[in-house]
């Protein structure tokens, strides 16, 4: 193979690299997020049943947001507001929140599995990449 040649399969094989790299970072952030939107349905899901534990009309430091508690009292244990999604809130049992909940969680586990199935792959496509990179490199 000409020098000419070889130097342009390098150049390819180098911006392949690149894009992989680019695409494995995309993902790993995705896995990140994944994570986070997991460990926060898990916490709701596990908040859910500790109020069970709760008795009515007893005083409750409830989350605003960013750290940031106020007291209230527990009128009612039973029954809880969900939304819907379009600022839409629903009343639902603890029970319906819950399977609510529970089948978040399992298609969230399932996407997870799926993107870091993805990232595999990603991974193993820059191993091979990078080796042949190598070898061109090296004039092989």
């Amino acid at each position: 193979m000409e020098k000419k040649q070889r130097d342009e399969l390098v150049r390819e094989k180098y911006m392949e690299i690149k894009l992989l790299e680019q695409q494995f970072g995309q993902i790993k952030q995705q896995i990140t997020n994944l994570e986070l939107q997991l460990i926060e349905l898990k916490r709701l899901n596990e908040s859910l049943e500790d109020l069970s534990k709760v008795k009515k009309n007893s005083e409750i430091l409830v989350p605003l947001g960013g750290g940031i508690f106020s007291k209230a009292e527990l009128k009612d244990d039973k029954d809880f507001f969900m939304n819907v999604g379009a600022n839409i809130v629903v009343k639902k049992s603890r029970e319906e929140a819950k399977k609510i909940l529970d089948k978040q969680i399992k298609e969230l586990e399932s996407i997870f599995v799926q993107t870091e199935e993805q990232l595999n792959g990603i991974a193993l496509q820059l191993h091979v990449g990078q080796q042949e990179l190598q070898s061109l490199v090296n004039g092989e």
